[in-house]
């Protein structure tokens, strides 16, 4: 009895726990795939280290164009209240002008390694479906 308790303990972890599945390689940019809970997280730390150093760089050039850029933007961050004002607009209009100037608005990715990406991606599907505990079943499910 003892085992079959270790072993669905065993299973519980494995849903909670990240497992790193892989990295696909597209020139100097790395795409890190790691299954969640419930799906999968994309690590784009490579990709955004080019957007920081232009972000530095636009500073050391024009440190005040940059912090009034940020100032407005956390302005209207302040002022956005529902999905449909007018600051949630202008919002997302300044973000996408600061992400288009540091080039931080996509990361592509080609070839064989589309594929790659597929099949990390892929196998974080339904990976992690619950599973209950022996005593969560007695005292009538996880909300009890």
């Amino acid at each position: 009895m003892k085992l079959i308790r270790a072993g669905r303990l065993a299973r519980f972890i494995a849903t909670i726990r990240r497992h790193n599945l892989g990295t696909i390689r597209v020139g100097a940019t790395g795409i890190q795939v790691t299954r969640i809970a419930g799906g999968a997280a994309l690590g784009l730390t490579d990709a955004l280290r080019p957007a920081v150093l232009d972000l530095a760089e636009m500073h050391a050039e024009d440190p005040g164009s940059l912090a009034s850029m940020l100032e407005e933007i956390w302005d209207l961050a302040g002022a956005a209240g529902g999905r449909d004002s007018h600051a949630r607009h202008e919002l997302d209009e300044r973000v996408a002008v600061l992400l288009e100037a540091v080039g931080a608005h996509e990361v592509r990715v080609y070839d064989g390694q589309v594929e790659r990406l597929a099949s990390l991606l892929w196998e974080c599907r339904g990976q992690q479906a619950p599973v209950s505990l022996p005593a969560q079943r007695r005292e009538g499910g996880a909300a009890a």
